[in-house]
């Protein structure tokens, strides 16, 4: 059945490039604009022109650089997140593995009486008992086959996606998260930041590697603060995430980096406005503080 909603007209994307220019948007190049638009898509694109027009004016000399300038920019941001947040995936699958077996055994990840909430973690087990039927990776792949599917947690672990992980974190009894939080983050008091930092990590995760934008964003994850960070930045931005993310580093070496490379795409992108991303005036000291 045909839909009888309304909805805006195709456009090809030589009326896509014209549309822009009857809204004020100056094209130096046509050609490599017609290109950018086939390569990108004009929703996605046109959405970095959000703060450069207001009620679909653009304002006057922007042009069509500047929007692509924008779009580049939060590309390259996506690509140093996705960067810094599988260092904390990695870290974070290697701490829980670590951390639960010690304290609870092998198999002890296969006991509801170790977490929280039995229908959770029943829904966590038909999850990952599913994932370890189909992994191929080959130590997986060998308790399968050979070792009859008995799987240690730190093999198990492995075929967890980061969503998973957060939520195996966030189903662990309260003494098992203060002594995690003690010994891999040096304060039993970070227990429940440990857990919002990681949903936060694994949202931003999901933005960068589906290609969506952090410019000019709110994202739906209200952050915790440590001690003494509280009002210093807006706790739903998307630099608040990346505080998050900086804080469930393993490293100093690895917080430098992150910070530094942020550095390093502000200085590439003049013209990006770091306050649509949420970024105080005193970022940098906040991520390394």
């Amino acid at each position: 059945m045909p839909t009888t909603a309304k909805t805006k007209p195709f456009l090809t994307y030589a009326q896509q490039l014209e549309l822009l220019e009857t809204r004020g948007l100056y094209v130096h190049d046509k050609e490599e604009a017609l290109l950018r638009l086939k390569e990108i898509n004009y929703y996605r694109l046109s959405a970095y022109s959000l703060t450069l027009r207001k009620n679909d004016i653009f304002s006057a000399g922007t042009t069509f650089g500047d929007i692509v300038g924008l779009y580049s920019f939060d590309d390259q941001l996506r690509r140093i997140i996705l960067h810094f947040v599988f260092d904390v995936e990695h870290f974070m699958r290697s701490c829980l593995s670590y951390h639960h077996a010690k304290i609870h055994g092998p198999l002890g990840y296969l006991n509801n009486q170790h977490f929280h909430n039995e229908t959770h973690h029943a829904a966590f087990l038909n999850r990952l008992h599913h994932k370890l039927e189909i992994s191929s990776e080959p130590a997986i792949a060998h308790h399968r086959t050979v070792l009859k599917k008995v799987f240690p947690f730190w093999v198990a672990v492995e075929a967890m996606s980061f969503d998973m992980v957060s939520m195996f974190y966030k189903n662990m009894k309260t003494s098992d998260k203060k002594s995690l939080s003690s010994e891999y983050y040096g304060d039993k008091r970070l227990y429940d930041h440990v857990g919002n930092w990681l949903h936060c990590c694994v949202n931003i995760r999901n933005i960068a590697a589906h290609g969506a934008r952090f410019y000019n964003r709110i994202l739906p994850n209200k952050v915790l603060y440590k001690h003494g960070d509280a009002g210093k930045f807006g706790n739903s931005t998307p630099f608040a995430s990346f505080y998050a993310l900086l804080n469930l580093l393993p490293s100093v070496e690895q917080k430098t980096d992150f910070t530094n490379s942020l550095k390093v795409l502000f200085s590439d992108f003049p013209d990006a406005n770091i306050n649509e991303l949420g970024f105080p005036k005193s970022w940098y000291d906040i991520l390394m503080g």
